[in-house]
């Protein structure tokens, strides 16, 4: 009898220990979960990395993708979205569709922009993992220099690790 006793009081410790190191551990996916998007990634926080004045957002949310418009103008603004695609198929479709793809070094996440012919960057995509990626860009593209698009996507960048 002690030794079912004791075998159960181990098996216990066990999983409290694991309870513990699972909820510890930091999931990148829980870092963008929540409903609405604007929560997580504050107008504040946009217009301070971009310095414009965001004078509104709009969360949106569907099956597979979450995230937040931030307005600065009627028709300019700045879209940051979650969503439920692969990292690796996004970059080898848009190598297919024939844009220009390039990583940055200073986004310390795993990145990769697509760029116009310009070299106006169209869109900056950080992996999550490999079933999620982040994809932020500006309408118009004229809208925000490609600096300030680069320091959004590293300041994101920082969330996820």
């Amino acid at each position: 009898m002690k030794k079912i006793v004791f075998f159960v009081f181990f098996l216990l410790i066990l999983f409290l220990i694991t309870c513990f190191f699972v909820f510890q551990k930091k999931d990148k996916e829980q870092v963008f979960s929540e409903d609405n998007f604007c929560k997580e990634i504050t107008k504040e926080e946009v217009s301070k990395i971009t310095g414009k004045e965001i004078k509104k957002e709009n969360a949106f949310l569907s099956s597979s993708a979450r995230g937040c418009k931030y307005y600065y103008d009627k028709d300019s603004f700045i879209t940051i979205i979650l969503m439920d695609l692969s990292f690796k198929n996004q970059k080898e479709g848009q190598k297919t569709l024939g844009r220009t793809v390039k990583e940055s070094p200073e986004i310390k996440t795993e990145n990769f922009m697509t760029l116009q012919e310009t070299g106006n960057i169209h869109a900056i995509y950080l992996k999550v993992d490999q079933k999620k990626l982040i994809r932020i860009d500006r309408t118009p593209i004229s809208s925000l220099d490609n600096e300030k698009l680069i320091e959004l996507a590293i300041k994101i960048s920082e969330k996820l690790n």
